[in-house]
């Protein structure tokens, strides 16, 4: 619906002004939906997922701005971007803010009144909103939008915003810089934005209050706030409205996260709450942030209990995944299961008829973790209620939200009578999850048995052979006797639709060992040889080359015994 207004009655006068159609169709499909449904938090899920999605994406080297001038048929696609679906949408939550929602909707109106059966404009978004924020009360005399607006989106990537304290004078010192590693070789320090700046404290915890406090401009240096109680915290991007990441001197992190570990953590914004975890993961994957203050700040996780909070960890564990399989952070995997055992004991295994989705979700997410973590206590019971649906499959009831959880990880702790039942359900009902979750045991023995047994013509589960291998090849290769008897009968369990060549290759990047890589070397010199040796053998080097990319980037979560809080 939106489409129909931004794209049909009103259409960019041409390609550079695209992102009015993609932007606002991705802005308005979250923000009417949560203006009619406030029980589903879409705007809050808008933020946790869209926006620091987009942050996240919006360092890379080859992100171009949400505008630019398009010169040749090469440049249209690149307009059709995660800078249109994903930035752009949030600039615009950021300039909804900044001239308050009824302002913001004033002067959408206007626009689309004078420009409706035919073109506009950037220029002329920003004249209709300037026009009605020049008839509002809103005070802005100190800037333009156009000035301000053009600063975001004909820009690449985003600022980060320093907040420094003089604890002696008690003045708090603002400034703005470019996004990116310290490590990075581009110069980008000429690139300033119209931050808009927004605050609370300790002593005013008033998140409420969008609308900007100060400005930091392109042509500032610096902006200092006088008059905060030293003792106090303060969190700057309240709600997290500015498109932009807040990195905090070394104090000021650790007041933050003294009271995010109190009883009154939740005094804190929830999306404040959340975007301190994600933009201090980033902070910490860059080496700007030690590894210490990210433990303090998270270890008050295992007491939140709203998951628009919890969300960015569950995407921390996601992005750092591959980095669990190397020995050195064992105990960094330690720390999360003591927050995701915490977690689990207020959520608890079993749902409440009268609990609303979003509990369902945050239960699904931590008991997926936790599981994935090791949890004994979570595998044991995905087992058991494993083991109740299959012998009551007419009347227990697997709750969607948990039908992984229970399969998959009650699988894990499965013995084979088990295992051999959930199969015997699968030749009854050809289920295709049940064959997936097959494939989650743990047990060698089993995992070598359903290779053996999927890989017969005259069996009835032979057609599905190819995504079964792949999914032991995928989650299995770690394993020494897997890895062995693959190698060992490579050709024989090689499916019809690839070649022995390609199936190496998919266990050669399922690996995280530069040992297991060795020993697969070393198969490779004795079985194959032309150009499919030189092909695998350049394929180990890019592994190789991988972990050890993979290791240095998350290399910051790497801690000592006496770190775990």
């Amino acid at each position: 619906m939106a489409h129909q207004w931004f794209g049909n009655v009103v259409s960019p006068r041409w390609w550079s002004h695209v992102w009015l159609n993609e932007g606002f169709a991705s802005f308005f499909e979250e923000y009417v939906i949560d203006e009619i449904f406030k029980d589903w938090r879409i705007m809050d899920f808008f933020v946790i997922e869209t926006q620091q999605s987009a942050l996240q994406i919006d360092i890379a080297r080859n992100m171009k701005p949400i505008t630019f001038e398009v010169n040749q048929r090469k440049e249209i696609n690149s307009l059709f971007s995660d800078s249109s679906y994903g930035k752009a949408p949030a600039i615009l939550r950021m300039l909804q803010h900044i001239v308050t929602p009824d302002v913001f909707r004033n002067g959408i109106i206007k626009y689309l009144h004078k420009h409706q059966f035919s073109t506009a404009s950037s220029d002329d978004l920003w004249n209709a909103l300037q026009a009605a924020l020049d008839e509002s009360d809103i005070s802005h005399n100190s800037y333009k939008l156009k000035e301000v607006m053009d600063s975001w989106l004909k820009q690449r990537h985003y600022p980060v915003v320093r907040v420094n304290r003089n604890w002696d004078t008690g003045e708090i010192t603002l400034t703005q810089e470019h996004f990116r590693s310290k490590n990075a070789s581009e110069r980008v320090d000429s690139d300033k934005w119209w931050i808009p700046l927004t605050f609370a404290t300790q002593t005013n915890p008033d998140f409420s209050n969008t609308l900007p406090t100060y400005w930091l401009r392109p042509q500032d240096k610096n902006i200092t706030i006088e008059g905060i109680d030293p003792n106090d915290w303060i969190i700057v991007n309240v709600q997290q409205i500015g498109y932009f990441r807040v990195n905090y001197d070394d104090s000021s992190w650790k007041k933050i996260a003294n009271y995010l570990n109190s009883d009154n953590y939740t005094k804190i914004h929830v999306l404040n709450r959340a975007s301190i975890i994600d933009d201090a993961y980033h902070f910490l994957i860059t080496h700007q942030l030690d590894i210490n203050i990210f433990l303090e700040l998270a270890n008050y996780l295992s007491q939140e209990i709203d998951l628009v909070a919890l969300y960015p960890m569950f995407n921390i564990l996601e992005f750092t995944q591959g980095f669990y399989n190397f020995p050195e952070t064992d105990y960094y995997k330690q720390f999360i299961l003591n927050i995701l055992d915490k977690l689990i004991k207020s959520v608890g295994y079993e749902e409440d008829p009268v609990e609303n989705n979003l509990t369902k979700l945050k239960r699904a997410m931590i008991l997926r973790w936790a599981c994935n973590f090791g949890h004994s206590e979570c595998k044991k019971t995905a087992n058991v209620k494993l083991n109740e649906y299959i012998a009551n499959p007419e009347t227990y009831r697997v709750p969607s939200d948990l039908k992984h959880w229970t399969y998959c990880n009650g699988i894990k702790e499965a013995n084979i009578s088990t295992w051999n039942k959930l199969m015997d359900m699968y030749l009854i009902n050809h289920n295709a999850d049940i064959l997936e979750y097959l494939t989650c045991s743990e047990n060698p023995d089993i995992l070598i048995s359903f290779i053996n047994k999927s890989a017969l013509n005259d069996s009835i589960i032979q057609k599905n052979y190819y995504s079964i291998i792949s999914s032991i090849i995928q989650y299995h290769s770690e394993k020494d006797a897997v890895l062995n008897y693959m190698l060992e009968n490579l050709k024989i369990i090689t499916p019809k639709e690839t070649n022995e060549e390609r199936m190496l290759t998919g266990i050669i990047y399922s690996v995280y060992s530069l040992e297991r890589l060795d020993k697969i070397r070393d198969f490779v010199e004795s079985k194959f040889e032309g150009t499919a040796f030189e092909d695998l053998q350049r394929t180990i080097e890019r592994r190789k080359s991988k972990l050890i990319s993979i290791f240095n980037k998350f290399s910051s979560f790497i801690i000592k015994e006496n770190n775990i809080l």
